[in-house]
């Protein structure tokens, strides 16, 4: 099968498709993260996906309406990338043939995953499909053990453990293990998510706007998305630092004050390799910091120590 992802879109996370043989093609971005549909037309008048891939990325709503006419006037199933929505909100989930959501990105989990699927009747052959992949179940140990360690240890001692690459940096490509089965412990911490859902939500609004309010000073990074573009439940907290030197200055800035901060994402090589066709992807991993806003942060300490870095 043919399948287009964003260009702006983590490599990592295209292992399984690339383990899989399908052939894999990488569709242009805009400036706001949603697909060129010029280019993705001119792109499918040369050879059309099978599978068109939607990714609301930060847990903002991406277009899905025009991503449905686009693949029903190419035959094409559209899969909606939800990995970093905390749950189905206005927007998201809504006329994907599928709908893939990862708990453990937004959630105290280890693993796990919950794929959507529209057509009931789809539904056996895709469980059979799964039940196929084997039953062996990731081992969760090294997790607990990290979360151990974010619980123990003060956040100046914890935060070198976590930042062990450079702005630049992207992170060694490697294939997933085969542990498709979700894990005894992950299946116990997911139970709890009906509970525990509502007041994650909450947190993450409230670390995110705690932050926000660390920004006024004029030579501050501004944040990438408007507070009320970013979705009910933001992912990070993205910041434009305007140009890659100002990125690596921040990245560098906030880290040193114990911040926990990323950057994102580890481009494709098809990408990287075609600076013209997908500049803009490549200019925002050059230019975004991201700074975590989880609901188990001790956000009272977090916002000082951003304060203090922002100056």
């Amino acid at each position: 099968p043919s399948v287009w992802l964003p260009d702006y879109f983590c490599n990592q996370s295209t292992a399984p498709l690339r383990q899989s043989g399908a052939q894999i093609a990488f569709y242009p971005v805009g400036a706001d993260l949603e697909p060129d549909w010029s280019a993705c037309e001119r792109l499918a008048a040369v050879a059309a996906p099978d599978l068109f891939i939607l990714v609301h990325t930060f847990g903002r709503n991406t277009d899905g309406v025009r991503a449905r006419a686009f693949c029903d006037l190419v035959a094409a199933r559209l899969v909606e990338d939800a990995a970093h929505v905390v749950r189905p909100q206005p927007g998201v989930g809504e006329v994907g043939d599928f709908v893939i959501y990862s708990p453990q990105k937004v959630l105290a989990v280890p693993d796990g995953g919950l794929l959507l699927v529209r057509d009931s009747s789809q539904a056996p052959a895709i469980e059979a499909a799964i039940r196929h992949m084997g039953s062996r179940a990731h081992a969760p140990w090294t997790w607990f053990a990290k979360r151990g360690a974010q619980k123990i240890l003060p956040p100046a001692a914890y935060a070198p453990l976590r930042r062990d690459l450079a702005f630049t940096d992207d992170p060694a490509y490697a294939p997933l293990p085969p542990t498709p089965a979700l894990s005894v412990a992950a299946r116990r911490l997911l139970a709890r998510a009906p509970t525990t859902l509502p007041a994650a939500v909450l947190e993450r609004r409230r670390n995110a706007m705690a932050l926000r309010q660390c920004l006024a000073p004029v030579n501050a990074p501004r944040p990438f998305f408007r507070a009320e573009d970013e979705g009910p439940t933001p992912y990070r907290l993205v910041l434009d630092c305007a140009n890659p030197r100002n990125a690596q200055v921040w990245y560098r800035r906030l880290g040193a004050a114990g911040v926990p901060v990323e950057s994102w994402p580890d481009l494709a090589p098809e990408v990287t390799d075609s600076p013209q066709r997908h500049a803009i992807a490549i200019e925002l991993r050059r230019r975004l910091v991201f700074v975590g806003i989880h609901q188990t942060l001790d956000m009272v300490a977090l916002a000082k120590r951003f304060a203090r870095a922002i100056g």
